[in-house]
């Protein structure tokens, strides 16, 4: 069976959801725990830095692990834009439930 292109990008770009799902869900106790911090280090953001890094460490290797899974059968060929959207895609959905991901380890002076 032969797809179009528009029938490929589609089915990838849901594919992301379910790795973000499964993601999730075998890290359950991990990112609620790391939710709630979250939630804290935005509050007070010079209060909760090392501990919100120290603990999003962990979160960042998961969430790259997972992105890297998600888009390793797409790097080649003419395919890497699609592999380049998807994880856009994956990492919107991380940003979803951790509105402060991209802090994670970034050092403000």
């Amino acid at each position: 069976m032969f797809y179009t292109d528009t029938e490929r990008k589609g089915y990838y770009m849901v594919k992301y959801k379910e790795f973000f799902n499964m993601m999730f869900e075998q890290n359950k106790e991990k990112f609620q725990k790391f939710m709630l911090l979250c939630q804290d280090y935005m509050s007070d953001k010079k209060k909760f830095k090392e501990t919100f890094d120290r603990e999003g460490r962990e979160i960042l290797d998961i969430v790259e692990f997972w992105e890297r899974k998600l888009c390793k059968t797409m790097e080649g060929g003419n395919k890497a834009v699609y592999s380049s959207n998807l994880s856009d895609k994956f990492r919107a959905e991380v940003r979803k439930i951790f509105p402060a991901f991209d802090e994670i380890g970034v050092k403000k002076s």
